[in-house]
């Protein structure tokens, strides 16, 4: 009885086969493969089959979110926002960033620095579904001015 040999891109990924079936479990998500089979008996091992490609599904984004929620600062000083997508293996985790008002507060790389006084909302977006958002809120102060000492 024949034996079959599976092979991932060129490299052998599994062997002595009973069954025609195999599921491949060592592989990422939203990745192209190339398959091939060859069939073993005594007599030595065949050809390898005709390459198949497949690919696997992505894996998509559930959720965003942002913190802090809320940050009050003052012009040209800075506040991070650390941002987390889930599920954690998602494959594309990549975010874009965006101010509601860049006279009061402007957003770069995940860096709000204050402008002028009001108030911004800053988004973060998922680039793999537009839908999936971050928002955080800014106040922007002015510092207020020492009373003079008498």
């Amino acid at each position: 009885m024949p034996t079959y040999n599976v092979y991932r891109n060129g490299e052998q990924v599994a062997n002595g086969l009973t069954e025609k079936t195999y599921t491949d479990t060592d592989v990422q998500p939203n990745t192209a493969y190339e398959y091939q089979v060859s069939a073993e008996n005594e007599v030595g091992e065949s050809e390898l089959s005709e390459p198949i490609e497949v690919e696997t599904d992505r894996i998509p984004v559930d959720s965003i979110s942002a913190t802090p929620t809320t940050a009050t600062i003052a012009p040209e000083e800075t506040q991070h926002i650390d941002v987390t997508v889930s599920p954690d293996d998602a494959s594309e985790k990549g975010v874009s960033y965006s101010s509601s008002d860049a006279s009061v507060a402007t957003v770069r790389t995940g860096t709000i620095t204050g402008v002028t006084a009001g108030t911004a909302t800053i988004t973060v977006t998922s680039k793999d579904d537009s839908s999936k958002r971050a928002t955080v809120e800014v106040t922007v102060v002015e510092p207020e001015e020492p009373e003079d000492a008498e």
